[in-house]
């Protein structure tokens, strides 16, 4: 999955944060409470990255991720059992 995370700030108010996350199943654009602001069945990753930049958006961190309901699977090639 690549996610991609973002910041603004704007005068004394604290930072907002956003991440773009792609994975199979598309793009979401989600805020800093984790609520989905945008969803996309598509890979639209590049485009929201470009369209959040012209917004003022600075990314913080770009790059590929382990999704969170691939953290319960045993390693590739075991199965767990003793």
């Amino acid at each position: 999955m690549r996610e991609t995370s973002l910041t603004r700030n704007e005068g004394a108010r604290p930072a907002q944060r956003r991440r773009i996350l792609t994975d199979d199943r598309g793009t979401e654009v989600v805020d800093g409470a984790g609520r989905v602001l945008r969803e996309f069945g598509t890979d639209r990753h590049a485009e929201q990255v470009t369209r959040h930049e012209a917004e003022g958006w600075r990314v913080a961190f770009d790059g590929d991720v382990r999704p969170a309901e691939a953290e319960a699977l045993p390693p590739a090639g075991r199965t767990g059992r003793g």
